[in-house]
C-alpha cells in the first residue's frame, strides 16, 4: 500500500506534468508544505469571511453591553456625579482615605486624575473587550473601597 507520501507526490505529480508528459520531480516535503500553506490560506480567507459577516451583529452586542453598563454605573452615582458627567464626561470621588480623584467616563487608560496631589493614575483591569462603563465603576469601587491599593497597583505620573 502506498504511503500518504508517495499518493502526494504522484498526485502532484500528475498536476505538474511537463508538456511530453513526463511527471516533475518534486521534493515532497516541499510539496506538502506547499500545500499546508495553501490550506492554511483557505482557512484565513474563511475566518476573515465569518468574521466580517459577524461585524454587524458584534457591534449591535457591544452597543447593548455598554448600554447596560452605563446604566449600572450611574446607578452606583450620586446626582452631582450623574449631573457632572453629562456636563463634562467625568466626576470625581473620594477615596477610601479622603483623596479627591477625577475619572474621566470617554477613555480607558489615563482615565484617573488627582488634581490636588498633582498625579494621572491609569489602571486598567481587563483588556477592551470589557465595556468602558464597567472599567470605569471597577476604578471607582476599588478607589472608594481600597484606596491604598488602588495606589499599588496603579501606573502614577506627574501631571
Amino acid at each position: 500500500m502506498p504511503s500518504d507520501e508517495d499518493s502526494l507526490r504522484s498526485f502532484v505529480a500528475a498536476l505538474v506534468r511537463g508538456a511530453r508528459g513526463r511527471p516533475i520531480d518534486v521534493d515532497a516535503a516541499e510539496m506538502i508544505r506547499h500545500l499546508q500553506l495553501a490550506e492554511f490560506r483557505v482557512r484565513v480567507a474563511e475566518f476573515r469571511a465569518r468574521e466580517r459577516a459577524f461585524q454587524p451583529e458584534y457591534r449591535k452586542i457591544r452597543l447593548a453591553a455598554e448600554r447596560r453598563a452605563r446604566k449600572l454605573l450611574l446607578s452606583h452615582l450620586t446626582p452631582t456625579q450623574r449631573d457632572t458627567v453629562g456636563l463634562n464626561g467625568w466626576f470625581e470621588t473620594r477615596g477610601s482615605r479622603g483623596t479627591l480623584y477625577r475619572i474621566l467616563t470617554t477613555k480607558f487608560l489615563g482615565n484617573i486624575t488627582a488634581p490636588h496631589a498633582g498625579r494621572k493614575y491609569c489602571l486598567c483591569f481587563a483588556d477592551r473587550l470589557l465595556p468602558l462603563s464597567d472599567h470605569i465603576l471597577g476604578q471607582k469601587l476599588l478607589i472608594e473601597s481600597d484606596e491604598p491599593k488602588f495606589l499599588r497597583v496603579a501606573n502614577a505620573t506627574r501631571i
